[in-house]
C-alpha cells in the first residue's frame, strides 16, 4: 500500500466533489487505471488513512472535513475496479500488496461504517475471498468467527509523570467500543460470506493442484494449513476407489499421497493434522484394496516422521491395529497368488537362502547345479510388505511391537493355511529388517522360535517349508541362542527329513538350516542327540534321487566332521556303505564322485588306524583303480582327498604313490585329438600343477613325491613342445616346485640339482625362442624367474648368466617382431593365439617379465653378472626411458626395477654407468604421468645417492629427487632412503641457509600420518638431526629463517610418535 501522488489525489478529490472539472478528472482516472495494481494500492491508502493534510485546488482549501467524502469515493472506485477486472486483477496482485489488502480490509471493520461504505467494503472482501479462499490464501475468513486485529502499538515510551490511570481507563473504553463495532461488522460480513460455497470450489482447485503436481511446488505454510481440512474432506470421499468407474479417483489418491509426502518433507504444518490424516487413510484401507500399498507407504512415512512426543497422543491404538491387520491381510492375499513359481530363484547371487560354497574358506570346488525352489521366489514377492511391517513397528516402538505380536499369535493359530503362511513370512523377515528394533524382537525370540518349531509339522506343505525359512533366519540373526537349542533343532530336522522323505523342498531347507548352524558348533557341543540327529539325516539325504540334495548332504558331512572332529564310529558303518554305493553307481556325476571321495578323506581324518575304515578305503581304491586312465578323476581325487595338502589321515596317504604312478602314466600317453578332450586335459593339468606345488611347499625332501619328481620333470618338458597351445601354456608351471624338491632331496649343490637347474635355464629359454604364442613365452620365462629365485644367491655360472643375457636380447626382439606382425595383420601369427587374446598387451607384459628375469639374476648373482652388462645394453634401456612418445609405462617400470637392482648390487661397475643412467631416470621423473613409474624412478634415484656417495652432480640429483616426494606407495623404502641420504648429504638436502628444510618438513609430516611405528621413529630422528644442525648454526641465520624454523618446530610438537 502506497501513498498516492498529488495528481492522483487531486483526481479523486474532484471525483468526490461536484466540481466543474469532474469530466476531465474521470478521463485522468481512466488513464491511471492502465496500471491497475498501482491504482489499487493508492485507493487502499486513501480508504484506510484517518488523517490527511489540506490540499489547495484553485485557491480553494479542501479541508479535513472533506476527507470522509474522499474515503467514500475511494472505496466506491476500488469496488468498481475489482468488480470489473475480477480475477484478471486479483490473480496478479503482488504478495506484499495482497497482504496489505487482507489486513487493512479487516481492520476497517473496527470503525463505524456508513451503509454505503459497508456495502462497498463487503463487496470488495467477497471478490477477494472468492479468489483467495479456494486457493488457501485467506485462512482468516474460513473460520466461524473472525479474530479482531491487534491494536497498533505505540513504541514510544510513556512519561512516568503522565496520568497513566486516566489513559488506561480511556483506552479500555475505546477498546470496548471498537470490539463492539468490530463484532457487529464481522457478524454481518460472515453472514454475507456464508451465502457462498467456497469449499466446493476449493476442493476442485485442490484436486487440480494434485493432478498437475503444482501441489509439490513451494506453497506457503498458510496455504498448506488452509488446504488440510479440505484435503481431509476429499479423503473421506475416497472410500469407493475400487469401483470400475473410479479409476480417475485412484489416480487422484496417488497424487494426493505424493503431495502429502512432499508436505511432510518441507513443512511442519501437517503435524497438527496427524490424527485425522491417519484416521482418513485407515478408513481408505478398510474400503480400498487396490490402493493398499501406496496408502500403507504414506502411513509409514507419517509414523516415521511424527515427533516422538506426539506419537502416543496423535497415533491412535485402533489405527495401529488396523494397519497391522491390513499388512498381514495383504500377506495372506498374496500367498494365494501363484505361489508355485517356475523360476530358478536359487541362482540369484543375493539370495540369502542359497546353499552356497565359500571357496576361500573351504577350498571346495563348488558343484555347478541349479535348483528350482518355487517357495523362495514367493518370499521375494512379499518383500515390500515385510519391509513396511518392520519399519512401521520400528517407527512406533514398543506399543506397535506388542500389538503386532498379539496379531501374529492370532494368525499363527488360524484355521486358514494362507494366514499361517503369511504370518510366517513376516516372522522370518521381521527380526532382521531394522537393527534399531533388534532388541524388541529379541524379547520375542521364544515366540518366534516356538512358533516356527510348532509349524514344521503343519499339515500344509507351504507352511512347513516356510517354518524352516523362519528357523534359518533366526539362526543368522540369533546364532548364539539358536545354538543353545541345538539338540531340539537337530531332532526336529531329523524327524522332518524322515517324515518328508519324498519332498525335496523341505529336505532342501533342512540342508540350509544345517549349514547355518554347523559353523557355530564346537567340539564340546556335539553330544549323542546332536550326532544322531545329524547322522540319521545325512543317511537319508545321501540316498535322495535328487542329485543336488546328495551333493549338499556330502558337503554338510565334510564340514561337520571338519568342524567337530568327532569320533562317530557308531554311525560310520551305515554312512560308509552309502558312500561306497555312491562311488559305485554315480559314475557319470563328477560332483558326487568328488564329494564322496572328500567324505571318505574326512572319515580318515577322525577314524585313523580303524580297521573297518581301512577295509572300506581299500574298496574305494578299487573304484579309483577302475578309473586310472581318467585324468580328471585322478586329479580330482588328489584334490578332494587333500592328499597333496597333507591334511588327510595316514590311511589315505598310503595310497599317494599309487596316485602318482597313475597320473604319470596318463601324462605319458599320447594326447587326445578332440578339442573338448584337449581342453579337459589342459584344465586338469592346471589343477595338477597347483596341487603339486602346494604339496612340495610343505615337503621336507623325503616325502612320498620325491621318487617321482625326476620322471615328472621329463614328462613336463615333453608337454612343453606338444602341438597343443593350451597344454604348452600349462606345462612348466610346476618346474620350479620340482627344482625345490630336488634341492630338498639331493641338496642345493648336488650335481642332480645343478643339472636340473641348467636344463631349466637352457631348455626353457630355447623353447621361448622357437615359440610363437606370447602366452607360452610369458609362462616359460616365469618358470625361469621362479627357478632363479629358488636356487638362491650366487648359484649361477658365468656361462648361465651370459646365456640368459643373450637370450634376453633375442626374446625382446622376438616379442617386438610378433607385436609388429600382429599390427600388420599377419594371420599366421594371429592364429597361434586364442581369439580373445590381446596380443600387443600380452607382448608388453611378457617383455616386463623378461626384464624381471635379469632383475632376479642380478639380485642373486650380482658379483658375476654386473661385469657382463654392456654399454650397448645400457644405451638401449636408457633410450627406452628417454622415449617420451612411448605410451608403454609397464616396460619402463620393468627397466627401472632392473636399474634399481643393478645400482644396489653393481658396485664400481654400476658407478661408471651413472652418466648414462641418471639422465634417463630424471627424464622419467620430469615427464612421466604414470604414478608407478614416478615412484620407482624416485626410489631408484634415491638409492643412487644413498649407495654411491662419490657420484658427481649429487646436489642436482638430490633436489630432483626431493621434488617428487612425498609418494604414497613404498613408504618404508622412501623413509629409509630419506633417512640415509639426509645424513650422507646434509648440506645438499638442507641447503646452505636451510632453505630446503620447509620442503623436507612437509615430506616428514605427510609420511607421519600414514606410516608404521618404525618409520615414525626414523622420521622423528631425521627431524632431530635437522634440528641439531640448524641450532648449531643459529647465529648465522637471518631473522626470517629463524622464524620459519621456529614455526616448523612448533608443528613438530604436535606429531604423535
Amino acid at each position: 500500500m502506497e501513498e498516492p501522488d498529488e495528481d492522483f489525489l487531486e483526481t479523486i478529490v474532484i471525483l468526490a466533489q461536484n466540481l466543474e472539472k469532474k469530466s476531465k478528472a474521470k478521463q485522468q482516472y481512466q488513464d491511471y487505471s492502465d496500471d491497475a495494481e498501482q491504482v489499487v494500492s493508492w485507493l487502499l491508502f486513501l480508504i484506510v488513512k484517518g488523517t490527511y493534510p489540506a490540499i489547495m485546488h484553485d485557491d480553494l482549501f479542501i479541508l479535513l472535513s472533506y476527507y470522509s467524502k474522499i474515503k467514500e469515493k475511494a472505496i466506491q472506485l476500488l469496488d468498481r475496479l475489482v468488480d470489473r477486472e475480477g480475477t484478471d486483477l486479483i490473480g496478479f496482485i503482488t504478495e506484499p500488496l495482497m497482504d496489505d489488502i487482507k489486513v487493512e480490509l479487516i481492520e476497517l471493520l473496527k470503525s463505524t461504517l456508513t451503509d454505503t461504505f459497508k456495502q462497498h467494503l463487503f463487496s470488495i472482501i467477497l471478490s477477494f475471498a472468492n479468489y483467495l479462499i479456494p486457493r488457501g490464501r485467506w485462512i482468516e475468513l474460513e473460520k466461524d468467527k473472525l479474530d479482531r486485529p491487534s491494536s497498533k502499538v505505540n513504541n514510544q515510551e510513556e512519561d512516568d509523570n503522565e496520568d497513566e490511570e486516566e489513559e488506561k481507563e480511556d483506552d479500555k473504553e475505546e477498546e470496548e467500543e471498537e470490539e463492539s463495532i468490530f463484532q457487529d461488522n464481522a457478524k454481518a460480513l460472515l453472514q454475507v460470506l456464508s451465502e457462498h460455497d467456497f469449499q466446493t470450489e476449493k476442493q476442485e482447485i485442490l484436486k487440480e493442484l494434485f493432478r498437475s503436481d503444482d501441489y509439490n511446488t513451494e506453497l506457503t505454510d498458510e496455504q498448506y494449513k488452509s488446504y488440510m481440512p479440505t484435503l481431509l474432506s476429499i479423503l473421506e470421499q475416497m472410500v469407493r476407489v475400487d469401483d470400475d468407474e473410479d479409476d480417475d479417483d485412484e489416480e487422484l489418491l496417488k497424487s494426493i499421497i505424493e503431495g502429502l509426502n512432499h508436505v511432510i518433507s518441507i513443512s511442519v504444518i501437517w503435524i497438527e493434522y496427524i490424527k485425522p490424516i491417519n484416521g482418513a487413510m485407515v478408513k481408505i484401507l478398510d474400503n480400498v484394496s487396490s490402493s493398499r500399498k501406496m496408502v500403507l507407504d504414506i502411513l509409514l512415512i507419517l509414523a516415521r516422521n511424527t515427533p516422538t512426543k506426539e506419537k502416543e497422543s496423535q497415533i491412535d491404538k485402533n489405527d495401529i491395529e488396523r494397519i497391522i491387520y491390513h499388512l498381514n491381510d495383504w500377506l495372506a492375499d498374496e500367498s494365494l497368488k501363484d505361489w508355485r513359481r517356475d523360476r530358478d530363484a536359487s541362482a540369484r547371487a543375493d539370495n540369502f537362502y542359497n546353499f552356497d560354497y565359500n571357496i576361500e574358506d573351504d577350498n571346495d570346488v563348488p558343484p555347478e547345479y541349479s535348483v528350482t525352489d518355487p517357495f523362495i521366489e514367493q518370499e521375494y514377492h512379499f518383500g515390500d510388505i515385510i519391509s513396511n511391517m518392520s519399519r512401521f513397528v520400528s517407527a512406533l516402538g514398543q506399543r506397535a511391537s506388542v500389538l503386532a505380536f498379539k496379531h501374529f499369535n492370532t494368525m499363527l493359530n488360524s484355521k486358514s493355511w494362507e494366514e499361517r503362511f503369511a504370518i510366517l513370512i513376516s516372522l522370518s523377515q521381521s527380526c532382521h529388517s531394522d537393527d534399531r528394533i533388534m532388541h524388541q524382537f529379541f524379547t520375542y525370540f521364544d515366540i518366534l522360535y516356538r512358533s516356527a518349531l510348532k509349524l514344521v509339522n503343519d499339515q500344509n506343505i507351504q507352511v512347513r517349508w516356510l517354518s524352516f525359512q523362519c528357523l534359518i533366519r533366526l539362526s543368522v540373526e540369533f546364532p548364539t541362542t539358536m545354538v543353545e537349542s541345538r539338540q531340539e533343532i537337530f531332532q526336529v530336522i531329523g524327524k522332518s527329513i524322515q517324515s518328508n522323505i519324498s519332498d525335496e523342498h523341505i529336505q532342501n531347507r533342512c540342508c540350509v538350516l544345517f549349514k547355518k548352524i554347523i559353523p557355530k558348533l564346537t567340539k564340546g557341543m556335539i553330544d549323542d542327540i546332536v550326532l544322531d540327529g545329524f547322522c540319521n539325516s545325512i543317511q537319508i539325504l545321501v540316498q535322495s534321487p535328487k542329485s543336488y540334495l546328495v551333493e549338499k548332504s556330502l558337503v554338510l558331512f565334510t564340514k561337520f566332521i571338519q568342524k567337530t572332529q568327532m569320533n562317530f564310529a557308531p554311525n560310520y558303518r551305515n554312512i560308509s556303505q552309502i558312500l561306497l554305493s555312491l562311488l559305485e553307481k554315480q559314475t557319470d556325476s563328477q560332483e558326487i564322485y568328488s564329494l564322496a571321495i572328500k567324505a571318505f578323506s574326512m572319515c580318515d581324518y577322525v577314524m585313523d588306524n580303524n580297521i573297518t575304515y581301512a577295509k572300506d578305503l581299500n574298496k574305494v581304491m578299487k573304484f579309483i583303480k577302475k578309473e586310472e586312465w581318467s585324468f580328471d578323476r585322478i586329479v580330482n581325487t588328489f584334490r578332494d582327498s587333500d592328499l597333496l595338502n597333507g591334511s588327510s589321515g595316514n590311511s589315505f596317504a598310503l595310497y599317494l604313490p599309487m596316485f602318482m604312478r597313475m597320473l604319470l602314466n596318463i601324462l605319458e600317453t599320447p594326447l587326445p585329438n578332440r578339442q573338448d578332450e584337449i581342453e579337459k586335459v589342459s584344465e586338469n593339468l592346471r589343477d595338477f600343477n597347483c596341487i603339486t606345488i602346494n604339496r612340495i611347499k610343505g615337503d621336507r625332501g623325503d616325502g612320498p613325491l620325491a621318487p617321482y619328481v625326476g620322471r615328472l620333470v621329463g614328462i613336463l618338458f615333453k608337454l612343453a613342445v606338444c602341438p597343443v597351445r593350451e597344454i604348452r601354456q600349462e606345462s612348466l608351471f610346476s618346474i620350479p616346485a620340482c627344482l625345490k624338491q630336488y634341492k630338498l632331496h639331493f641338496g642345493s649343490y648336488n650335481h642332480n640339482t645343478l643339472e636340473l637347474f641348467d636344463k631349466i635355464i637352457n631348455s626353457v629359454l630355447n623353447l621361448c625362442l622357437v615359440e610363437n604364442n606370447v602366452s607360452c613365452i610369458h609362462n616359460h620365462i616365469y618358470a625361469v624367474v621362479d627357478s632363479i629365485k629358488e636356487m638362491g644367491p650366487e648359484s649361477m655360472t658365468i656361462g648361465q648368466v651370459q646365456f640368459v643375457m643373450d637370450t634376453f636380447y633375442k626374446i625382446e626382439q622376438k616379442l617386438e617382431g610378433i607385436a609388429q606382425q600382429v599390427s600388420d595383420g599377419i594371420q599366421d601369427v594371429i592364429e597361434t593365439h586364442d581369439p580373445e587374446d590381446d596380443i600387443p598387451s600380452l607382448s608388453v607384459e611378457t617383455l616386463v617379465v623378461n626384464y624381471m628375469m635379469i632383475e632376479e639374476m642380478f639380485e642373486r648373482n650380482g658379483a658375476i653378472a654386473t661385469p657382463l652388462i654392456t654399454s650397448h645394453f645400457l644405451d638401449r634401456i636408457c633410450q627406452k626411458l628417454h622415449d617420451t612418445e612411448q605410451e608403454d609405462s609397464y616396460t619402463k617400470r620393468g627397466i627401472l626395477d632392473f636399474i634399481f637392482i643393478y645400482v644396489k648390487n653393481g658396485g664400481e661397475s654400476a658407478i661408471n654407468t651413472f652418466p648414462r643412467i641418471i639422465p634417463a631416470i630424471i627424464q622419467c621423473l620430469s615427464h612421466s604421468n604414470d604414478s608407478v613409474t614416478l615412484r620407482i624412478s624416485c626410489y631408484t634415484l634415491g638409492k643412487i645417492a644413498e649407495y654411491v656417495p662419490q657420484v658427481s652432480n649429487v646436489n642436482f640429483i638430490i633436489q630432483k629427487w626431493l621434488s617428487t616426494l612425498p609418494i604414497k606407495k613404498d613408504i618404508a623404502i622412501m623413509v629409509d632412503t630419506l633417512f640415509s641420504i639426509i645424513r650422507l648429504y646434509p648440506k645438499e638436502c638442507l641447503g646452505q641457509q636451510y632453505q630446503h628444510v620447509v620442503k623436507i618438513h612437509q615430506i616428514i609430516t605427510h609420511y607421519m600420518t600414514d606410516c608404521q611405528q618404525k618409520e615414525k621413529q626414523q622420521l622423528y630422528q631425521i627431524w632431530l638431526f635437522i634440528k641439531e644442525s640448524f641450532e648449531a648454526n643459529w647465529d648465522r641465520l637471518s631473522k626470517a629463517r629463524k622464524d620459519t624454523l621456529s614455526n616448523l618446530e612448533r608443528i613438530t610438537n604436535t606429531w604423535t610418535i
